[in-house]
């Protein structure tokens, strides 16, 4: 069985970009694939190279945010050298999520966790609807932040 890595937890934008990409384009008909996640994108990229997972998907681009300088930065240090095999762009769809025994109504949210760039994409919407003053903490990534938030009492 081929496996496809990613940077994050289950249900990051990632797994669902390669269960998009694996599922709808021909290139991938006929074959089986599974998806594993790393806490790091170091991780993701020596697992790459050791070959426990066939290929990689990482980000490089956002449409707002713009190039994902760290992430090609690290890429390019990769020795032996790693390859692009592909490209292939998708959108995603941002939703502020909480603990309903905790938070009923927007205006009761003071903290927002996520992965820098979605706080950037999601600032003007973020100011105008939550409470002035509100905190927003920064994670890897945004599966993890739904996990930390599905774990926390606060």
């Amino acid at each position: 069985m081929n496996i496809i890595g990613f940077h994050g937890a289950n249900g990051a934008y990632a797994e669902d970009a390669i269960l998009e990409l694996t599922s709808n384009h021909p290139s991938f008909a006929n074959h089986s694939f599974t998806t594993e996640g790393f806490d790091t994108m170091a991780e993701l990229l020596a697992n790459v190279q050791r070959g426990t997972v066939r290929h990689g998907l990482i980000p490089i681009e956002n449409s707002l945010s713009g190039t994902l300088h760290s992430v090609l930065e690290l890429f390019a240090k990769q020795e032996p050298r790693l390859w692009v095999v592909g490209e292939y762009t998708c959108s995603e769809s941002h939703y502020i999520m909480a603990r309903g025994d905790i938070v009923t109504d927007l205006k009761d949210i003071v903290e927002i966790q996520s992965h820098p760039a979605i706080l950037e994409q999601c600032q003007d919407f973020l100011d105008s609807t939550l409470p002035e003053g509100y905190r927003a903490v920064l994670a890897s990534n945004t599966a993890t932040a739904a996990e930390q938030v599905a774990n926390s009492d606060e």
